[in-house]
């Protein structure tokens, strides 16, 4: 009787145990309540001005950096059934994909320049991602159809043209794609049950440079890659994962770094320390790759604010934060962030 009171009690305390594990997880991954902010945005060129649109998803708005004025706002109409993309780096252009083809809309007028026909010649990315290089003149677009092997397309935005086919060596969905900034290097990923591949192709070559297995530490969705501004390292993060992955691609090596729950992870404009945003914790880590020091700075004293969409510019020096409103609003307002220092300003 003693041992089977034992055996019972050690069962009730596992169960109290894992609900006790479930309940922390979930409040340590807890989603904000729905609220709308501005999308789909982008510095221009030399980081003076920021390009969105906004939260009812109708207008181009153009502000001043410094002065947060709106410069210009332009209307647009997507076709129906379209799904919108990022702006080109350059920040002229939009891009949403429908099922007639994609369509390149001009940021300064709201028309569409060009529609571009599906590489495979039917609607078939199914809420893929998509991908630009750093000035937006190839598009990396998975084709997943059923009836032959996956294939990741490259397209030239201005005519439309299908630069390369990459055909994936396996079956499996894409969790994410990124250029290097020399535009020489395309890495993808692969996932399946609790591991992800990484994949990294040469296009001028025309052939694989890598091949990583990576543990997965969460859900293998909706990563995000960047790679450093020498091209040498990439980092591999995602809202639902618990680690951060630093991967050296010479060296061929990878470290898992706890910094879970991030939204947002890339270098710093000088490749020394990495930006690690966690909205959970409403912080900003700046952590040096060679030493692991590290600066955490809050993000703001706002408790309600919750950051998960971010904006950097193409020099790395600024990060522009939209905040959340519980209606939606003709103009957005963000927290500016000096990603050289951590530190917020106006």
């Amino acid at each position: 009787m003693s041992l089977l009171l034992a055996q019972k009690k050690k069962i009730i305390i596992n169960i109290v145990f894992m609900i006790s594990l479930m309940f922390t997880t979930l409040l340590d991954a807890k989603t904000p309540l729905p609220s709308y902010a501005a999308q789909y945005s982008v510095f221009s060129g030399d980081g003076s001005q920021l390009i969105y649109v906004n939260a009812m998803g109708t207008e181009i708005i153009k502000i001043q950096v410094k002065t947060e004025k709106i410069i210009k706002r332009i209307p647009f109409k997507l076709k129906t059934g379209s799904t919108l993309l990022a702006p080109t780096p350059d920040g002229f252009k939009l891009l949403a994909v429908h099922s007639k083809g994609i369509d390149v809309i001009h940021n300064g007028t709201g028309k569409v320049l060009r529609t571009l026909p599906h590489p495979s010649g039917q609607y078939d990315w199914r809420g893929g991602v998509i991908q630009q290089n750093s000035n937006g003149s190839l598009l990396a677009i998975p084709s997943m159809r059923n009836n032959s092997s996956p294939k990741i397309y490259l397209i030239h935005t201005g005519s439309g043209k299908i630069i390369r086919q990459i055909k994936l060596l396996q079956r499996g969905k894409i969790g994410s794609i990124g250029f290097s900034p020399n535009k020489r290097l395309l890495a993808y990923t692969q996932y399946g049950h609790k591991k992800l591949t990484l994949y990294l192709y040469d296009i001028s070559q025309q052939k694989q440079h890598m091949r990583m297995e990576i543990i997965t530490t969460g859900d293998s969705y909706q990563e995000m890659i960047h790679f450093s501004r020498n091209n040498q390292q990439l980092v591999l993060s995602g809202i639902n994962q618990k680690t951060v992955k630093l991967i050296d691609i010479k060296q061929k090596t990878i470290k898992q770094l706890p910094y879970p729950y991030s939204s947002f992870t890339d270098f710093s404009a000088d490749n020394k320390s990495l930006l690690i945003i966690q909205p959970h914790k409403n912080t900003l880590t700046l952590r040096n790759i060679a030493t692991g020091k590290q600066q955490i700075n809050r993000l703001s004293a706002n408790k309600t604010d919750y950051f998960a969409t971010v904006i950097q510019a193409r020099n790395k020096t600024l990060l522009a934060l939209p905040k959340r409103n519980a209606k939606p609003k003709e103009t957005a307002s963000f927290l500016w962030i000096d990603a050289r220092t951590g530190k917020a300003f106006h």
